[in-house]
């Protein structure tokens, strides 16, 4: 027995023909599911050079291990492809409830290729897989998307992921949404949904993972128990207690990144968003219930369902001084709504701002007058850009696209690798500047989570044992990379990263080898990680990435005069040199040596031409 379902379908969207493939233990073990499965079967079938909106991209939606058991936090799937924001690896999670429910029909994950002639959608129940008709749909919200289904499914408990308007015309900010407000937000993939004319995946199973051995369950609930006790603050705030926790440390953006402090922070808090705030929302399994379910009763910003997490009250808030709660509300229900990323969203609001104080966009052009705090100009222009109107056509591609449309503003532009920035400011905790640098998707916050060494969470398993100043620059390297291969691991078993750490390596080590029947050690599930790591560097390697696209936008380098972080900026050389020595990169390239190492010669030939 084991916690794996032992199927993936692969869809072919072009003839219409769904094949069931059984991945065998040997790939499961070294590749353990999520994105590190996807990115084994990625680097097997995607060219470097493929079209990210083209029929040859291949668009993976994969669980892992842990999803749909009782382990804490299980509630996840994850979406892989080439992304078509950033022209390489793209990866975007998800939590909710459609991840385990595809476990519960018996798939492990789902492959899908080719491209449709006309707007469908997929039906999974058990057994019974049809691809259907979605003219009916296609043009619909996200949320009235997922009613329709249900309803013309006549049965409720079928879980959806789906995508907007925003996915339907290929904008690559564009999400796949699920459950009414959850989103696999980053690097476009909607736009992947869209170019397939996939409107929509619809599932409802009745089978349950089994597991190798029984200590699983008792473990797991031990587990959640520990994290339900230790999570109150986070399931009575939510991640919007980020606000205040954050700020102190200069680590929000202010102004596009301009400012170290701001006065308005405290109308956007998480005791401000608690005047919203109807219950909080949990996904399967998770004892803590982070998510939240608000209601703005009456005005002009009438808004009822998911709320703003803490990367879209600093997306839509401070990044653009905006102190007005319930625009930000309105912002982040629109990209809810239409599919679109809050983070990359809210960023292309802000340097847009920025291009109209500078005199780079006019009223004219745009119809109104953008300026900073102006929350009826913010609404309206997320509008126009969910909308594809006006000159939201210049700008929902995101800020590197606008940039260079937009004559003298790539400056203003904060990403890396063509993904904007995380609201958390590497100029705060360094090694987050590192880990922007490195992460295989982009900017990404979630690839590592280096910044946590800095504030305490240390990981003596793994020969982290002492807090590491957060300006310090020695050292960075090994903790970004080690904290890289831990989280590649996490993101494919799949387990949220906010309860992660409140679990030892080893326990997680057993509670892994309980699931899957594998006798996995803490060591080899790090060797793992990095094997991950490093398929996914290979595949941007093919698709052209190179040392020098490891750095950070000039925003990010420049010192801010007030704040936590003021007057700091981070030795991005010092640090990419300890990291990739770390690594076993020269030049930014895997070794010969380091592939063998982590047993992937099968790629030195794609590497070493």
């Amino acid at each position: 027995m084991s916690s794996y379902m032992k199927k993936i379908l692969r869809i072919n969207l072009s003839n219409n023909k769904i094949k069931d493939e059984i991945p065998d233990d040997k790939l499961l073990r070294a590749y353990i599911g999520g994105c590190g499965l996807a990115s084994k079967l990625i680097i097997d079938e995607i060219q470097g050079n493929t079209n990210p909106l083209g029929k040859e991209n291949k668009l993976l939606f994969m669980t892992g291990p842990l999803v749909g058991t009782t382990a804490p936090s299980n509630g996840r799937y994850v979406v892989c492809s080439k992304s078509p924001l950033t022209n390489i690896w793209g990866e975007a999670h998800s939590g909710g409830r459609f991840g385990p429910e595809l476990k519960f029909a018996g798939i492990d994950g789902l492959i899908f290729e080719g491209k449709a002639n006309n707007p469908v959608y997929l039906k999974i129940e058990d057994e019974s897989i049809e691809i259907k008709d979605a003219y009916h749909i296609w043009g619909q919200d996200t949320y009235k998307t997922e009613k329709a289904l249900k309803s013309e499914l006549g049965d409720k408990k079928f879980k959806v992921a789906c995508i907007g308007q925003a996915g339907e015309n290929m904008l690559k900010i564009s999400s796949v949404m699920n459950d009414m407000g959850r989103a696999a937000g980053r690097c476009g993939l909607g736009a992947v949904m869209g170019s397939k004319k996939l409107k929509a995946i619809a599932v409802k199973g009745s089978k349950k993972p089994e597991i190798a051995d029984e200590k699983f369950n008792e473990l797991a609930l031990e587990f959640r128990k520990n994290i339900s006790e230790r999570g109150g603050i986070l399931r009575k705030y939510g991640t919007p207690l980020a606000i205040r926790n954050l700020s102190k440390y200069g680590d929000i953006p202010i102004k596009n990144w301009q400012l170290g402090d701001w006065e308005g922070l405290e109308k956007i808090n998480e005791i401000a968003n608690l005047s919203i705030l109807r219950k909080p929302i949990a996904c399967y399994g998770c004892p803590v219930g982070c998510g939240r379910d608000i209601e703005i009763k009456e005005g002009v910003y009438k808004v009822e369902g998911a709320g703003p997490e803490y990367e879209t009250l600093a997306a839509f808030g401070s990044s653009c001084l905006n102190a007005n709660l319930e625009s930000i509300v309105k912002c982040n229900d629109i990209c809810n709504r239409y599919g679109l990323d809050t983070i990359s969203a809210g960023s292309t609001v802000a340097f847009a701002i920025e291009c109209f104080e500078k005199g780079l966009i006019s009223k004219e052009e745009l119809g109104f007058e953008l300026t900073w705090g102006n929350h009826e100009a913010i609404v309206k222009l997320t509008e126009l850009m969910a909308n594809n109107e006006g000159f939201g056509k210049i700008l929902n591609d995101g800020t590197k696209i606008a940039s260079k449309k937009i004559k003298g503003s790539e400056n203003f532009a904060v990403h890396v690798k063509g993904m904007e920035i995380p609201m958390h400011d590497p100029r705060a905790f360094y090694s987050m500047g590192l880990e922007y640098a490195t992460a295989n998707r982009g900017a990404s916050h979630l690839e590592g989570t280096p910044f946590k060494v800095a504030l305490g969470s240390l990981m003596p398993e793994l020969g982290i044992n002492e807090i590491v100043d957060r300006f310090e620059t020695s050292g960075k390297g090994r903790i970004t990379a080690l904290t890289q291969n831990v989280n590649a691991v996490s993101n494919s078993t799949i387990m949220c990263v906010f309860v992660r750490d409140y679990i030892s390596a080893s326990d997680f080590t057993k509670l892994l080898n309980y699931a899957t029947g594998f006798d996995y050690t803490v060591s080899e599930l790090l060797k793992i990680g990095d094997r991950i790591y490093n398929v996914k560097r290979v595949f941007n390697i093919l698709c052209g990435i190179t040392e020098k696209d490891d750095n950070l936008p000039p925003r990010s380098l420049e010192p801010t005069k007030e704040g936590g972080n003021a007057g700091k900026v981070p030795d991005m050389k010092s640090m990419l040199k300890e990291y990739y020595e770390f690594r076993g990169w020269k030049n930014g390239v895997p070794t010969k040596e380091r592939l063998k190492e982590l047993d992937l010669e099968y790629l030195i030939p794609k590497v070493y031409i």
